[in-house]
Formats: structure tokens, sequence, C-alpha cells
């Protein structure tokens, strides 16, 4: 057997819960192509990994490097971890959608949370993973759509519920970015105010609980509606890799 790559005596961690184990792993065209004793095998690499484990990529659940893996494609501080995806657009903070406020619009409001070199161009999720893919990004990055860039987005800026027209708006967007492989997470602080994300060390004000939780519960039915909901009350999440 030949291989590009031949890792020997490799202590194996495969994620599944079984025990660790020994073995040689061969690779070919990126992949895995064999595990198991492959003494005879040939390659134009081979690597010695005694004393090292050898494990499938670390997913990180909570990141916001939604925009600076534009400016750093190679991820280098995450890969040389073991990162291999990461999941963006956490604490109700994406880069997209833009609505009516446009990427200038929606970066004034985030920009100084999701902060890049990076002008934002994009208006929607696919926008943005079109210009991260073009960047030749390192890493499987695993998108959330944030209630706050949809509060932005709908020109529901003040310290108050949504009104039903801006409340529409939102369920319109959250559900082109759900088309578009995106998940749900939030919402922020009704308030706005800081645009804080919900559940964060700083408590929405007593009179947007109640909005809050109204709002949760209505987009949760809307995840509902595309009967791929997976998680807890406080955000929800699956894992389509894009990039």
């Amino acid at each position: 057997m030949n291989f590009e790559t031949l890792i020997r005596n490799a202590t194996i961690v495969d994620g599944t819960g079984r025990m660790r184990f020994r073995t040689d792993v061969g690779l070919a065209g990126g992949r895995i192509a064999a595990m198991g004793s492959l003494v005879h095998a040939q390659a134009r690499e081979v690597v010695d990994a005694s004393g090292f484990v050898v494990a499938p990529g670390f997913i990180d659940m909570h990141t916001h490097s939604d925009v600076t893996l534009l400016d750093d494609p190679g991820g280098e501080s995450k890969i040389h971890q073991g990162v291999t995806t990461e999941v963006v657009g956490n604490c109700a903070f994406s880069p997209f959608p833009a609505g009516d406020a446009g990427p200038a619009g929606l970066q004034q409001a985030l920009g100084s949370i999701l902060p890049s070199r990076v002008e934002w161009g994009w208006s929607t999720l696919d926008g943005w993973a079109r210009c991260l893919e073009g960047q030749g990004t390192s890493l499987n990055v695993v998108p959330l759509v944030g209630h706050a860039a949809l509060r932005v987005a709908a020109g529901a800026l003040a310290e108050s519920p949504p009104t039903p027209d801006q409340l529409r708006a939102m369920e319109r967007l959250a559900g082109e970015a759900l088309e578009q492989c995106a998940r749900l997470h939030g919402p922020a602080d009704e308030s706005f105010k800081g645009l804080r994300g919900f559940g964060q060390q700083q408590a929405p004000p007593p009179r947007s609980l109640r909005a809050t939780c109204a709002g949760r519960l209505h987009f949760l039915r809307m995840t509902l509606a595309y009967e791929r909901v997976e998680a807890s009350d406080v955000e929800w999440l699956t894992l389509p890799v894009i990039a």
C-alpha cells in the first residue's frame, strides 16, 4: 500500500467513547485511507507519532471569528490547538443579515463587537460565506444568525419590543438565513441597549423580560416550522459546515 502520509505508532482517541488505542494511520487524498498495522506500507512522508495522540479535529462551539477570519484566513491560533471547526454568530451577534440597514449600517451597529479591517460588503449569509470561502479559510465554519443582527436589519433599535412590522421583517430575514443553512441564536436583550446578548452577565431590564421571552417563543415556533431545531431554550444550533 502507498500513502501520501503514514503516521506510525499513534495513540488514537477517536471521540466515540471507546478506550484509546495504538495503531498506524495512512492518509491519501487528504483523507484517512487506512488504519491498522501498516508496517509494510510506503509513503512520501512518514511521521513517528510515538507518545502523541491523534484525534479528530475539535469543534469550538462558542467563538466570535465571524469576520476576524477574513483578516486571518489561516486561523493558526486555533489550528495549532487542534480546532478545525468554529461555531460563529454567538451571543446574538452575526455579520448578517443586513436588511434595510445595509452592510454599512450593520457594521456600524455591530462593528465594535465584531471588529475587522474588512469593510462589510455583503447583505446575506450567502454573501458572507462567499467572501469567507474566497479567502481560503483553513477552518470549517458553522453560522448562527444573531437576534441582535435581526433587530438592526429590521430597524428595531429602540428600547422597546419590535413593532409588528419589524417582527415580520425579522422573521422574513431569519427565514432567509435558515434557508441558507444558518441557525437562530438569541434573542438578544430586547432593550437593545448596548446590544447585550440574552444570558450574558448583563441581564435584560425587567420591562424587557416579557418581550424577550415572547421573542424567544416566536422564533422557536418559527424554527420548529423548519423542522431543524436541536438544542436548549437559550440557543438553537445545527452543524452545517459551509466553509
